[in-house]
């Protein structure tokens, strides 16, 4: 089955790949800035078995265990696994270094499977808003955090 990709988030970062890549990939401290992703543990590269914590408005931390089908050390990772209901999803960070030094950090995903059919669509619109919000969250601290460094 061809993965669907219904969801597209992207947002223009004014930092190298390298900056945007190395917030993006501290699992330890994103808690401290983002409201939705919390972290990820396990093996973080080509087929590593992680789980990923997101932050819930119904029960609080929501912790998913995942495997990292993609990988690209300094530019993207992407997970799978089940999400909810049987649904999997297909959830890829990809970061583009554009020619004047910005990144173009990109979030795509898409549900598959279980009951996709009759919610796919509605919770894809709610994960939507929730990686628009995630690449502002970023870009505000990737950007803040240079800022004080030249200060």
């Amino acid at each position: 089955m061809a993965r669907l990709t219904n969801i597209k988030a992207s947002i223009i970062i004014n930092a190298s790949p390298e900056q945007v890549w190395q917030a993006l990939t501290d699992f330890e401290n994103l808690k401290s800035w983002s409201s939705s992703f919390q972290g990820l543990q396990g093996r973080f590269e080509e087929n590593g078995d992680i789980e990923v914590v997101f932050k819930s408005p119904f029960v609080g931390q929501n912790r998913m265990k995942k495997k990292l089908f993609h990988f690209e050390e300094g530019q993207s990772f992407g997970w799978t696994g089940i999400f909810l209901f049987g649904m999997s999803d297909y959830h890829i960070h990809t970061l583009k270094a554009l020619s004047d030094g910005r990144t173009e950090f990109i979030q795509t995903d898409g549900l598959q499977g279980g009951v996709s059919f009759l919610l796919g669509k509605t919770i894809e619109k709610q994960m939507q808003k929730e990686y628009e919000v995630f690449n502002q969250e970023l870009k505000i601290f990737v950007e803040n955090k240079i800022i004080l460094s030249d200060e």
